[in-house]
This record gives structure tokens, C-alpha cells and sequence, in this order.
């Protein structure tokens, strides 16, 4: 895997005791754009502070201006250090962090996270898209259909392999249900998650109602992705190496 380019992403995250990250936006200004402001713009009130956990608070800032002062902060800071945005009026806040992409399956995640929220289409913007398209843009042609696909991992060629559930990686693909659904490998965050498009929502994890289309999921959701019906792990050697 040496000589692979190193890219940023930019993440957020509510502050609720539950670490879910969400779409990665390959700048400041876009995370914010999609992902901050939307969280946040409820919470005025009293105007906000930035943090730098063990750091003390910063002073008082307004929704307006956070951005000109969070983006350098999070752009100088080292890669992974969490800066928690909190309204001052009820104690609402939102992490930020720089997260450093170094891997093929990183870049994969990346990809699927950079269309979070993209309807469900059957045939159009459906599962076997979401997959397809993340890997195109590694250089991996896979087919539009969950079935063909694992049949090319089956297959052995061109450096497509099936792996087992103890050598998966971040990035692999998960086919679920005798092929009728396929999704991406995030990591192993409750219970492992995946990022799929699935036509109906399903509660997540504390409570957490998480809609259909392309979304991060758990796989204990009872839906598609879960482990009761996963049928097999398909890794490119050309994004996570050999087995």
C-alpha cells in the first residue's frame, strides 16, 4: 500500500456520550457548510464557545463567526484532536475533528460519506450504486447489482477476494441477505457499522432514528445490514491489500 496520497477529511459529531462521526468533507468549509451550521443554527442564544479538550473554553462567539475562527484552529490542530463547539444557552455542542485518510478503504468511506443523504432509487442511486461508485473512483469496476458483484469477489480475479468476518477492514464490502443487498464497512462502532442506501429507515443505537437513502448504519439495525444475514466479505487487494 506504500506511495497512496494522503488526504484530509473533515468530520463532526454531536456530543451525546455516542461518537458518531459523520459525512467526511474534504474541507473545513464544507463540513460546516453541510453538517455544522445545520446543528447548531437552533442554539444561538446566548452566542458559543470553542474548546480544545483539556483546554479551557475559548470566549463568547456567534454562530456567524465561528467559522473564521474554528477552521484555522482545526486546520493547524494535529490530526484526530476534537474541538467541541457549545451554545452557551443550553449546553448543546458539536465535535469537530481533522481525520488524516491514508488507505484505499479510507478513501472508499470518504467517497460513500461524501453522498450521506442521497435518495434510494431502485436501479438508480440503490445499494449496488453506492459500492460501485466508491470503488470507481479507486479504479475498481464493479457492476450495478449486489449479486454480480460478489460473484466477482467469488470469482478470485483481478485481485477481488472473499475474505472471513476476522480479516475485514474499514472499506471492504459486506453482501447481505443471499446477495439482495451489499453496503461498505465502516468500522466496528456498535457492534460495526456500515454505510448503505437502504429505501426505509430504521432506529439506531440510543434512540436514534436514522432515515432511508444513503445513511451510516449499525449492523445490529434489524434491517438489510446486520450480521444475522451477511453472506460474505469482498475485499479489493488494490485498495486493503492481500488478506
Amino acid at each position: 500500500m506504500e506511495g497512496m496520497e494522503m488526504s484530509d477529511a473533515y468530520q463532526t459529531a454531536h456530543s451525546d456520550g455516542h461518537l458518531d462521526w459523520n459525512a467526511g468533507a474534504s474541507s473545513f468549509e464544507d463540513a460546516w457548510t453541510r453538517s455544522g451550521y445545520d446543528l447548531l443554527r437552533f442554539h444561538r442564544g446566548k452566542g458559543f464557545t470553542i474548546q480544545n479538550p483539556p483546554h479551557p473554553r475559548g470566549p463568547k462567539r456567534s454562530l456567524s463567526d465561528i467559522p473564521s475562527f474554528l477552521g484555522p484552529q482545526l486546520t493547524n490542530a494535529h490530526y484526530d484532536d476534537v474541538l467541541v463547539v457549545e451554545a452557551l444557552s443550553d449546553g448543546y455542542s458539536v465535535k469537530f475533528r481533522r481525520h488524516e485518510v491514508t488507505t484505499g478503504g479510507d478513501r472508499v468511506i470518504k467517497h460513500a460519506l461524501e453522498v450521506i443523504g442521497t435518495p434510494y432509487v431502485l436501479g438508480g442511486t440503490d445499494c449496488s450504486w453506492n459500492t460501485m461508485r466508491a470503488y470507481g473512483m479507486e479504479g475498481v469496476t464493479l457492476p450495478h447489482n449486489a449479486h454480480a458483484q460478489h460473484e466477482l469477489f467469488k470469482a478470485g480475479n483481478n485481485g477481488l477476494r472473499i475474505v472471513s468476518k476476522s480479516q475485514i477492514k474499514p472499506g471492504d464490502l459486506l453482501f447481505h441477505h443471499d446477495d439482495d443487498h451489499v453496503s461498505i464497512y465502516l468500522d466496528s462502532l456498535d457492534s460495526g457499522r456500515v454505510i448503505d442506501e437502504e429505501p426505509s429507515g430504521c432506529m439506531g443505537p440510543w434512540g436514534k432514528y436514522i432515515p432511508g437513502g444513503q445513511q451510516i448504519r449499525p449492523m445490529r439495525s434489524g434491517y438489510y445490514c446486520d450480521w444475522a444475514g451477511f453472506c460474505g466479505i469482498g475485499r479489493a487487494e488494490s485498495i486493503n491489500g492481500k488478506p
